[in-house]
């Protein structure tokens, strides 16, 4: 069923700020990925990590990256900035824990209830918006963590925009960090994984 763009523009909205926040997520982590490869003000060295970082296509395998970088770290900049690897560990840990949901939400295909059966099933009302699409398994998923659990799926979708916004935030802090040293370190937020209970 085709919905009105009225209808259908607040999620459109939510859907596209979410995929914003995630994108400004990974642009964030690529520049720490080049800061922990030695962080040189090199030009050459920092177009050849943006190359590296820019060259793979999946969000899933830069975080791989990053994480790969942290963990070859020599020890000098292990001691230099000990929060480093811990923190950006956590941070690809936070990421990974809303990737799932972030995909849910950009590939679910919305449908309007269009039948007092349909709202009886999923506790909405006639007119109401739903992850639709029985043949989508993001669609299932992103109705199992919203309608089957009691959330409102426009909170549901900005609380997804808020988190990615949040990581980024940190990673721009510890960035900020690393670029001028001056032995304050950005404190570490408390960020439980997402999860579809309520």
């Amino acid at each position: 069923m085709v919905m009105s763009t009225a209808k259908l523009e607040p999620y459109a909205l939510a859907i596209g700020q979410t995929t914003l926040a995630w994108n400004e997520l990974h642009e964030t982590l690529g520049a720490l990925f080049c800061k922990v490869l030695g962080g040189s003000t090199d030009m050459d060295h920092k177009m050849q990590c943006m190359a590296v970082w820019g060259s793979v296509s999946n969000d899933r395998q830069k975080r791989i990256l990053l994480e790969a970088a942290v963990n070859w770290m020599g020890e000098k900049r292990h001691k230099e900035f000990p929060e480093l690897a811990p923190d950006i560990l956590y941070l690809i840990g936070r990421a990974n824990s809303l990737e799932d949901k972030r995909n849910n939400v950009i590939h679910a295909p919305l449908e309007e209830v269009s039948s007092v059966i349909v709202a009886a099933m999923i506790g909405k009302k006639v007119g109401d918006v739903y992850p639709g699409g029985v043949l989508n398994d993001h669609a299932l998923k992103l109705a199992n963590s919203t309608i089957h659990v009691g959330k409102d799926l426009l909170t549901e979708i900005n609380r997804y925009r808020d988190y990615a916004e949040y990581l980024d935030l940190w990673a721009s802090a510890i960035f900020q960090a690393l670029e001028k040293p001056d032995g304050t370190w950005p404190k570490r937020p408390s960020l439980p994984p997402l999860k579809d209970k309520a």
